[in-house]
């Protein structure tokens, strides 16, 4: 689709005529950045505010409150061909246009602020062309350090089970250039595209910011006390009294079960152990502002907890040398100083499948990022926004000097400590182990996959999260072996 001359010279207008704007040599050295171009235009010029709050006794954390919805309508345009990548028409209620808002907690202290947009029409921001990508809800963040690119990177090698996506685009607010953002995907129900549970199922954060704007929580029994469950879905207005009764139920139960041993009743020690080696990968460093997600399919006994993403990555890279914060803190020491070694044994395995091609596999991926449309456009782009911001974020170029030595160490240091995790290795194949390969083992990993009941960890054999045909072959290969 064409972009309409009649809206690119209102457009371009409305940018060279707005007092915040270096003038038309400005705008023309935005256009030839190479990102898509993001234009919001608020009704009458309105700013998003919000108060900003600090966090109460037992609670921790900075955050906001009172942010104002603004109506608006949002172009993202490709300027070199003229392109409309998104259209989301004039502001009408319930029909076109969308909202936007401060979001954010410490973040929303910055300068360049954060933001969430809420269509008032489904559609698809990235325009995937496929309509199941359709969503409301999507975030514009700051990828300052460039380690939300990393974070991403990684969520795709560990295979999660969902990683969002997101275009770096350039945005004009109010013919004001505010820098470029990565519009991405929010963490959100959406059984078409994004996270999927039955109308029955859940998904709540692990939350050190339950407290702000007074929505309703469910009290955490064992871990941090500053910390609480909060919904995301479903959505905190949404709750009836029946699912909020289950939900805390099965919550304070999973934490009484990290406790005595029996969490892998409530959470599946696989993905368990893939978000946390993820993190030590990263090697994040803020325990309070990483967002744990749990979501639970259904309120069936068939299905447990659990983490299908990683989010939030600003503390990435700060914590060479040792474990991140995430590990010994209160969350992840409870399950690697438990009786019951279930995580820290699918946590090695996971280690022992991914670690031989990590580096490369780091490094490949963002070398196609750099070389691609979206990565030239990114570094033509940091010199800009770090005029209009006054700042001296980093270059592609310097975070891949960085990238390679981070990676590098980081192979080793987990290469080096990941063993001495649990010293009782067991052998490929050996899902009840008992010392032995045999038939008993390959029924129970042939019963999982037919869905009769649900195997160990250990069936796990090549730590790839799943429990498949390439594990049942892996058994088979080790019976063959002892005959």
């Amino acid at each position: 689709m064409r972009f309409g001359k009649i809206f690119i010279i209102s457009t371009l207008l409305l940018i060279a005529a707005a007092p915040c704007t270096q003038g038309r040599e400005l705008l023309d050295s935005i256009c030839s950045l190479g990102l898509p171009v993001m234009c919001i235009e608020t009704v009458d010029h309105e700013e998003p505010t919000c108060d900003y709050i600090s966090h109460p006794a037992g609670a921790m954390g900075m955050g906001i409150t009172n942010a104002t919805k603004v109506p608006m309508s949002v172009n993202i345009v490709d300027w070199r061909s003229g392109d409309v990548i998104y259209d989301s028409g004039p502001y009408v209620d319930g029909v076109s246009g969308a909202t936007i808002k401060i979001r954010g907690n410490s973040s929303a202290y910055a300068a360049k602020k954060p933001y969430k947009i809420k269509l008032q029409k489904k559609g698809d921001m990235l325009a995937r062309g496929d309509k199941r990508y359709s969503d409301k809800n999507w975030i514009l963040i700051s990828d300052n350090d460039v380690t939300t690119l990393f974070g991403v990177i990684i969520s795709r090698v560990m295979g999660m089970t969902w990683t969002p996506q997101g275009l770096y685009v350039n945005v004009i607010f109010n013919g004001d250039y505010r820098g470029m953002y990565l519009l991405t995907e929010q963490v959100k129900r959406n059984n078409d595209c994004r996270l999927v549970t039955e109308k029955s199922g859940f998904i709540v954060e692990h939350d050190p910011y339950w407290w702000v704007d007074d929505e309703p929580y469910i009290v955490s029994a064992v871990h941090n006390p500053s910390y609480n469950y909060t919904y995301k879905y479903p959505e905190p207005e949404d709750v009836t009294e029946e699912q909020a009764e289950y939900i805390s139920t099965y919550m304070n139960a999973f934490d009484q079960s990290v406790l005595n041993g029996t969490y892998p009743d409530y959470i599946d020690a696989a993905s368990l152990a893939n978000w946390l080696l993820a993190h030590d990968i990263l090697g994040i460093q803020d325990s309070g502002g990483t967002n744990k997600y749990f979501l639970k399919a259904d309120d069936s006994d068939s299905t447990v907890l659990e983490m299908p993403l990683l989010w939030d990555f600003d503390s990435a890279m700060k914590t060479a040398g040792t474990w991140c914060r995430i590990h010994t803190g209160s969350f992840g020491r409870n399950y690697f100083s438990n009786s019951n070694k279930t995580m820290v044994r699918a946590y090695q395995r996971r280690w022992h499948f991914v670690s031989a091609t990590l580096y490369q596999e780091v490094m490949s991926r963002f070398d196609a990022f750099v070389a691609s449309e979206q990565g030239r456009g990114f570094a033509l782009s940091r010199t800009a926004d770090n005029t209009r911001w006054a700042t001296q974020f980093t270059t592609l170029n310097n975070f891949r000097t960085r990238l390679d030595s981070w990676m590098s160490s980081r192979v080793a240091f987990l290469n080096a400590n990941v063993p001495a995790l649990h010293n009782n290795p067991y052998a490929d194949g050996d899902v009840n182990e008992d010392g032995t390969i045999d038939g008993i083992d390959l029924n129970m990993v042939i019963n999982h996959i037919l869905g009769v009941e649900k195997a160990p960890v250990p069936a796990d054999c090549n730590g790839d999260a799943r429990i498949d045909a390439i594990d049942l072959n892996i058994v088979i290969n080790g019976v063959l072996q002892r005959q």
